[in-house]
Order: C-alpha cells, then structure tokens, then sequence
C-alpha cells in the first residue's frame, strides 16, 4: 500500500501526493497541516515514474552479470544470453516507441518471477533472426506471455509495444487493488 501511487498510461502519467501538490496547497492555503493524499494528481514523466515503481531487488548474480548493471537491451539483443542467466529482467520502458528498454540479467537460479515483472529470452532461432519469448509473473507463478520466433537482429523494437503495454496495465491493476483495499478499509472505520 502506499500513500503516494502513480499512474501510468500512454497518454498521460501522473501520481498523487507528490510535492509539487503540497506545495500548491500550501502556497494557496499556508496555515494547512494536513494534505489530502489522493485528491491532486501531478503529471510526471512516464519513464521516470514507472523506473521508481518497477524498481526490484536483484539476485545474486556472478560479478560479471551483476543484477544492479541497468544494461540497454538494444546493445545486447544481437548476442546469444552469458551462460548462468536464465534472461533479461526488463527494469526501464519508455513510453516512446523507439526509446530505451532497459533490463538487468536475472540469475538461472532465480526461483519465479516476482509479481508483475517481465522476463525476456532470447535465441538464435533455426528459421532465421531470433526466438525470443516474454514470461510475465503473476501472483501464482509465470505464464508465457508472448514469443517471436524469428525475429530481427532489432527484435528490441518489435517487443517494446508489448512489453509497454502489460507493464503499464500491471501498474493500473496493482493501483486499482490498493485503492480498492484502502477503500475497503476506510468503509470499516
């Protein structure tokens, strides 16, 4: 639960119980104590809201893959996944069709998924180009999400509207629970 979530949508991002909010309350009205938490939302910019709410902790990964590097995916897409990795946790996706994807590599030993996060794989495919598939955690597990089986050596681009997409509706659902929630606990009072 948190007392200051965020929205993120392609035409519009913002969230609530930013600073920018109190301090136009308080500049309107300077003797106010308390500010309402979920009454004044703020524009922000997708990119960088949606890096705070999907940051994750990493697994324990060798030295060479550390999971705390934020690596472009563009830049490693061409080449086969290192050995030890069991794929590319994606971290950062702009809203911009052709702007950044950013992934940290997720160790083989990594048990699931954590909820709402999506992993990407890839392969040299025998068709031509690259298999690449997209797994997404859920509260019970992983499910396959979507595969391309042989895409181009700028297969980044391909999945970037994907992977946007469900990113963006996991942040609406979890947002939707928990104000559900507090709503649930504010009728009881």
């Amino acid at each position: 639960m948190s007392d200051a979530p965020q929205v993120f949508s392609r035409s519009v991002s913002f969230e609530f119980n930013s600073r920018t909010a109190r301090n136009e309350i308080s500049r309107i009205a300077p003797a106010v104590k308390r500010h309402p938490l979920l009454r004044t939302p703020t524009v922000v910019a997708p990119l960088l809201g949606l890096t705070s709410s999907l940051n994750i902790m990493g697994a324990s990964i060798s030295s060479r893959h550390h999971p705390s590097s934020v690596l472009p995916l563009h830049g490693l897409a061409v080449r086969s996944i290192p050995d030890g990795v069991r794929g590319a946790l994606v971290r950062r996706v702009s809203a911009q069709p052709d702007g950044p994807l950013d992934v940290t590599w997720l160790a083989a030993e990594t048990p699931r998924l954590a909820l709402s996060r999506i992993r990407l794989h890839w392969q040299p495919s025998s068709l031509g180009g690259w298999g690449v598939t997209a797994h997404l955690g859920l509260a019970t597990g992983e499910v396959h999400l979507a595969s391309w089986p042989a895409a181009p050596d700028a297969w980044p681009h391909l999945v970037h509207r994907t992977v946007h997409e469900v990113t963006g509706l996991c942040a609406a659902l979890t947002f939707a629970a928990d104000a559900l929630d507090l709503s649930n606990r504010l009728a009881e009072v």
